[in-house]
């Protein structure tokens, strides 16, 4: 037989026509079934996905409220087990990583196709809330999840099925070819033949070959119920496998989260353990501590009632601390007593209260006692009274000390101000017969009644002069200081201008810093302000500093009086020197009164030791302050600082 003439016969053409048909609808059917199949497989991965989060999530809220890495790692280790996930990190509520672990993931040939039909996030972040506060979270359980991954064992089953099909198609396609030719064409052919053979004279019996199409014949109608009957039985085989596949899954997963749970439970019950035996040793350590402590501690609640008392309690009112646990406050305390502290507790119960620190006398043993009580409130998170804390401590010995202490400072007072005021009547009687021989011995020196007898006579009035000098400035700076001491002293205040007085009292210091071989700088320019105050007391404040300053610096040593505004527009009057300097108990002691120091050379230094106290008097008589800065053998700064308001 020919090709040409096999391509006319009507098997060859139904054969074609059918394996077509069957191809085409086959692929269509089977990628449409793949389409359903992997919609509702990304639906149960989901759902599968979820349930393993849920769980992992739980657990990861415990770990990051008791910051435990150690469950955290094994929370990771056990989503670890699922190979769609490739990482997974616990984070407390500051951000600090308490587990983390990850592996590489490649990209698959299916990728695309998870992309298109899946809108799942790669990246799950939860936020872990505490089970105590809704509002607060306490930590962050990330999750990066391989969807493709997920979705492998699938596209395996999908590919089979497909592959098998398209098989499938071309066996069928064969096998209708030969049943074609079996059922259709030979018996066409034997048809063909009869009729060939059969005497057209005599059709008795015979049957008419099928027209051609062949429309609505039991062929077409056996072929149709064939192939629906395979594609339907196809169709079942497939369904079934999927039914024991989740099967098996759901049974698998469902042990694992069997085993889990268990695992879970015996944790907890471990740890409540720990915790049971761990509060038992704190509790313990807590009555060792409260039990040592000189103190009343104890915990009332807020009926009033005793539920906490340390042994402080068994020595002072006789009875076991069984017993007074239990007992309200006005049971156990005298009624005198429990008047007096009745305010405070209803004061400390108050909602949002504060603690409460008081005194008050107790009588214990017939012995009267004050105590120092703090009473710390004990509050729900809206602020209600649940309770409150007593600490109290017997300070009867301390407030009597604190008593003897004030009328010890009062009696010094009282003496220091007599001896003021006696230095100050003292230091005036003794001014007008030194006035006397200072008068007379200038008189001698100046040789108004004559020359001397001789050059010792000479001498001799000199130092008559110049004692009787000394002991006069001695007199009038302990005149000053008893008069500040007693309060009388007063400020003879007027408009001074600070560049004048400077150069006033540089020209008192200048013959002794020149004698000494030691530079004077007045650095004070007429473009200075003017101030309000006494300017006697001001010449004063500025030649005892410059005084001080020659005495104690070396022979070619400068010393120099600054003025500046400060930030706070305050007036700075600054003396400085590159003297000996002076350390900080060397400052201490030169600001005493009658303190001295002695030059670092052990040179004698002349003066009363009152001059820097008295300095600093006067400088806080105009509501200034003093401050020194020094160190040996760099010099010394003193800063006299005035306040604004004094600037005219």
């Amino acid at each position: 037989m020919s090709v040409s003439h096999a391509k006319d016969r009507i098997s060859y053409r139904l054969a074609i026509l059918c394996v077509a048909a069957t191809f085409l609808l086959g692929i269509i059917f089977g990628l449409a079934q793949v389409a359903s199949d992997l919609n509702e497989e990304i639906e149960h991965t989901n759902d599968r996905i979820f349930q393993i989060l849920d769980a992992a999530k739980i657990n990861a809220i415990n770990a990051a409220l008791r910051l435990d890495e150690v469950q955290a790692t094994e929370i990771v280790k056990g989503l670890f087990v699922h190979e769609f996930i490739i990482s997974a990190r616990i984070e407390d509520e500051r951000g600090d990583v308490l587990a983390e672990q990850m592996r590489t993931s490649e990209k698959s040939s299916t990728s695309w196709l998870t992309d298109k039909f899946s809108n799942r996030s790669p990246i799950d972040r939860q936020i872990l809330i505490s089970p105590g506060n809704k509002q607060k979270a306490i930590g962050v359980l990330q999750v990066q999840i391989d969807f493709d991954k997920a979705l492998e064992a699938f596209y395996e089953r999908a590919t089979f099925v497909l592959a098998s099909g398209i098989v499938r198609n071309l066996i069928l396609g064969g096998i209708l070819v030969i049943i074609f030719y079996i059922f259709v064409t030979r018996a066409l052919l034997q048809l063909a033949d009869f009729v060939s053979d059969t005497d057209p004279e005599n059709l008795s019996g015979r049957v008419m070959p099928i027209p051609v199409g062949h429309e609505n014949d039991e062929i077409g109608q056996v072929s149709g119920s064939i192939n629906s009957f395979v594609e339907t039985i196809a169709v079942n085989q497939v369904k079934r496998a999927e039914a024991e596949s989740d099967l098996k899954k759901a049974h698998d997963e469902l042990e694992l989260r069997v085993e889990e749970r268990t695992q879970e439970l015996q944790r907890q019950i471990s740890e409540r353990k720990y915790i049971e035996a761990t509060l038992r040793e704190r509790e313990e350590m807590l009555h060792l501590i409260t039990d040592n402590i000189p103190a009343y501690v104890s915990y009332v609640d807020k009926d009033l009632v005793y539920r906490f008392v340390n042994a402080e309690y068994e020595k002072d009112f006789g009875r076991p601390k069984s017993e007074i646990i239990g007992l309200k406050l006005n049971e156990l305390w005298p009624t005198s007593s429990w008047e007096s502290i009745r305010p405070y507790v209803e004061k400390v119960l108050e909602p949002n209260s504060s603690s409460v620190e008081f005194d008050f006398e107790s009588v214990i043993n017939n012995k009267v006692l004050i105590r120092k009580s703090t009473y710390i409130p004990d509050q729900a998170p809206n602020g209600d009274a649940l309770g409150f804390y007593i600490l109290s401590e017997d300070v009867t010995r301390t407030r009597q000390h604190e008593a003897d202490l004030v009328q010890s400072r009062i009696l010094a007072e009282t003496a220091n101000r007599s001896k003021s005021e006696f230095l100050a009547n003292m230091s005036h009687e003794l001014r007008t017969p030194l006035n006397a021989i200072i008068g007379f011995s200038e008189v001698l020196n100046e040789k108004i009644f004559g020359d001397m007898a001789n050059d010792q006579q000479t001498e001799y009035v000199l130092n008559i002069h110049e004692s009787g000098q000394h002991l006069l400035d001695l007199i009038n700076d302990i005149l000053d200081v008893s008069t500040i001491e007693a309060e009388k002293f007063e400020l003879n205040e007027s408009n001074v201008k600070l560049h004048e007085t400077a150069e006033s009292a540089v020209r008192m210091v200048k013959d002794r810093a020149q004698h000494a071989g030691i530079i004077l700088l007045n650095n004070i320019k007429d473009s200075a302000p003017n101030i309000f105050g006494d300017e006697r007391r001001l010449k004063q404040i500025m030649v005892n500093l410059l005084s001080n300053a020659v005495k104690f610096s070396e022979e070619g040593g400068e010393v120099s009086i600054d003025l500046e505004l400060t930030s706070d527009n305050n007036l700075a009057l600054s003396i400085r020197d590159t003297g000996v300097g002076m350390d900080e108990e060397g400052i201490a002691t030169a600001m005493e009164k009658f303190g001295q120091i002695n030059r670092q050379d052990n040179n004698p230094t002349d003066g009363t030791g009152l001059g820097l106290p008295l300095t600093k008097a006067l400088v806080e008589a105009h509501d200034g302050t003093l401050k020194i800065e020094s160190a040996i053998g760099e010099g010394t700064v003193v800063r006299v600082e005035l306040p604004s308001a004094r600037i005219i």
